[in-house]
């Protein structure tokens, strides 16, 4: 299949950063693989991963969950990174 900037698509929206929001499928192993693999370096450095995964802070000084597109958090003691899916004005 053609990969169609969004603002081409009768519905669509101009704004590129949409193009994954909700559009993500595939299966557990799939999923697994793809974690790894941005985990190892194979998707971005290790150095823009570990970046990514650091919890940010905000102007304020305050700390946040977020990091670079994703958010760092604990789950029954174990470590997370996850991210719902949404932006702005799409569910």
């Amino acid at each position: 299949l053609p990969i169609v900037p969004l603002a081409d698509v009768p519905g669509g929206t101009p704004v590129d950063y949409a193009f994954g929001a909700g559009t993500v499928c595939g299966s557990v192993r799939g999923l697994a693989a793809w974690a790894a693999a941005l985990a190892d370096g194979r998707i971005v450095s290790r150095a823009g991963y570990a970046q990514m995964t650091t919890p940010g802070r905000l102007t304020s000084g305050a700390p946040t969950p977020y990091g670079m597109g994703v958010f760092i958090d604990t789950v029954a003691g174990h470590p997370v990174v996850w991210h719902g899916g949404l932006i702005a004005g799409y569910e």
